[in-house]
């Protein structure tokens, strides 16, 4: 599909677009050879997955409005790379899902605080469904110490904040604006990779 469909697809502008290609923090390669020989790239080739991609980076970035409600997400950067690593965890790319899931992505920060080194925070990056969000964290936030007599034990990790978007509802919103414009790939299933 060319530039202005896969924009309309991921609901973005091609202002917006425009600064995070040239920051380098669009969640794809752009394949823009018409960009190279010295145009604006308008007439690349995108995919589906492209607008998808695009789209889930978008709702971990947030602030998409302009009045005093806008709620911010992840930095660009960070969250361009949450997409490229939760799409190699999902058994099968969310817009080929053919039942009814509910997918999410997203991360948790633990905080960890060591008597010898001080606090460390870190991230863990989820990919599932949201009712097992529970038991992943708990699990997560579990380490091993040292317990009494050489023994080992465990202690349970303070989770600072967890951010989470829904990527059935990105895949959903894709599908139906590809479907809106009559793009063959809006029906097609099988065309997209895992």
């Amino acid at each position: 599909m060319k530039r202005a469909a896969m924009l309309y697809c991921a609901d973005i502008d091609a202002p917006r677009y425009k600064v995070l290609k040239q920051r380098r923090q669009l969640p794809f390669v752009a394949n823009d050879d018409a960009e190279a020989e010295g145009g604006d790239g308008k007439w690349a080739d995108y995919s589906l997955d492209d607008a998808f991609r695009l789209r889930l980076m978008l709702d971990l970035i947030g602030g998409e409005s302009t009045d005093e409600t806008q709620l911010n997400g992840l930095g660009p950067s960070y969250a361009q790379s949450i997409v490229y690593n939760a799409m190699s965890r999902f058994p099968r790319h969310p817009l080929n899902q053919i039942e009814p899931r509910d997918w999410w992505a997203g991360l948790i920060v633990l905080e960890d605080n060591n008597a010898d080194e001080g606090v460390f925070r870190f991230s863990e990056w989820y990919v599932g469904e949201l009712e097992h969000l529970d038991a992943w964290v708990k699990e997560k936030a579990t380490r091993p110490c040292a317990g009494p007599n050489a023994s080992v034990t465990t202690r349970n990790l303070p989770v600072v904040r967890i951010f989470m978007v829904n990527v059935s509802r990105v895949a959903t919103i894709v599908r139906r604006r590809a479907e809106e414009l009559g793009l063959p790939e809006a029906e097609d299933f099988s065309e997209v990779p895992r």
